[in-house]
C-alpha cells in the first residue's frame, strides 16, 4: 500500500521582485506568481502542515535580463534575497532551487551566447557551464538546499541528456559546496526514455527528478508571441508539441527506479496532474 504524506511533498513557488502582488498564471488555473510579502504566509503554512520544501521559480523583470544572464550570479538578486529572508524566518524549511540561465537571458536560451559575429546564437560551453555552476553555488550559499540541474546543447542550445556535459557542471559545483545536485530524468518530450535517463544513471546523482505521468506539453501557443527562431530545430519543436505527448508510462517509471535501484539515487516525484 502506498501512502502519501504532508512531509514527501515539495512545493514549487513562482517569486517575483516588488512588494504585495498576486499573478494569475494564465496557463495555470490556480497557480499564481508572488512576492516575498505574499509568499512567507505560503512558507508558513508550509512548516504548519510538515511540507519539508520549497522549489523557487522566479520570473524576473525584463529590465534585468541581459544576454549573458548575469543576474543569475547576483549575491543580492531576487532568488538569494528570498532563500536567505526564507531561511531567517523558518530554518527548518528546506529550499530548492531550478538553477538555469533561460529565465536571465533575452534570448530564452539556457546558455551564454557567442559575442562574435560570425559565431552569432552559438551558445559558449565553458562560459555556460562555469556560470550555472557559480549560480548553483550563490544559491547554496544564500540557503538553498538543493539544486535542480538541465542541460543545453553547447552549438544551438537544444535540450540535451548528454552526462558529458551533466559532469562539468556537476563536478564543479560539488567541488565548492555541499549542496545536493539533482539531475533532470525529464529530458525533453522528444528524446526516448533510455536517453532521459543517461545522465543519472551514469553519474549517480544523490538525487533526479520523477515524472509520475504523460502529460500534454503544449509549447504551440508560443508561437502567437515569437515569429522569427535563430535555429533550425526550435519552431518544429514547438510547432509538434500540438500533437505530441510527454511520455512517462508506468513501464517507463519502473524502467526509470529499476535501473538506479542500485545507485542510491533518491527520486524527486513530480506531479502535474491529479491523475498523477
Amino acid at each position: 500500500e502506498a501512502r502519501v504524506h504532508a512531509s514527501y511533498l515539495i512545493l514549487p513557488v513562482f517569486v517575483l521582485d516588488g512588494h504585495s502582488i498576486t499573478q494569475d498564471v494564465a496557463s495555470m488555473p490556480g497557480v499564481q506568481r508572488v512576492t516575498l510579502d505574499r509568499l512567507l504566509p505560503i512558507a508558513e503554512e508550509c512548516v504548519r502542515l510538515g511540507i519539508p520544501v520549497l522549489a523557487l521559480f522566479p520570473v524576473l523583470e525584463p529590465s534585468l535580463k541581459s544576454e549573458d544572464g548575469r543576474e543569475a550570479l547576483n549575491a543580492k538578486g531576487l532568488v538569494p534575497t528570498i532563500a536567505r529572508e526564507l531561511k531567517k524566518r523558518f530554518p527548518e524549511l528546506g529550499l530548492m532551487t531550478d538553477v538555469a540561465l533561460d529565465p536571465y537571458t533575452t534570448h530564452g536560451q539556457d546558455g551564454v551566447l557567442d559575442p562574435d559575429p560570425k559565431e552569432r546564437g552559438y551558445i559558449v560551453n565553458d562560459e555556460t557551464v562555469e556560470q550555472i555552476a557559480d549560480a548553483a553555488v550563490e544559491a547554496a550559499r544564500a540557503g538553498a538546499a538543493i539544486v535542480h540541474l538541465h542541460a543545453r546543447d553547447p552549438v544551438d542550445g537544444h535540450p540535451t541528456q548528454d552526462p558529458k556535459l551533466f559532469r562539468e557542471f556537476a563536478a564543479d559545483i560539488a567541488s565548492r559546496c555541499d549542496v545536493v545536485i539533482n539531475f533532470t530524468t525529464g529530458g525533453a518530450a522528444t528524446m526516448t526514455i533510455e536517453e532521459r535517463l543517461q545522465p543519472s544513471l551514469l553519474l549517480k546523482p544523490e538525487v533526479a527528478s520523477l515524472n509520475m505521468g504523460s502529460m500534454n506539453f503544449g509549447l504551440f501557443p508560443m508561437l502567437r508571441r515569437f515569429k522569427t527562431f535563430k535555429y533550425d530545430w526550435e519552431r518544429p519543436y514547438i510547432e509538434g508539441s500540438h500533437e505530441r505527448i510527454f511520455k512517462n508510462t508506468f513501464s517507463d517509471i519502473e524502467y526509470i527506479l529499476t535501473s538506479c535501484a542500485d545507485n542510491g539515487t533518491r527520486f524527486e516525484i513530480e506531479c502535474y496532474d491529479i491523475g498523477h
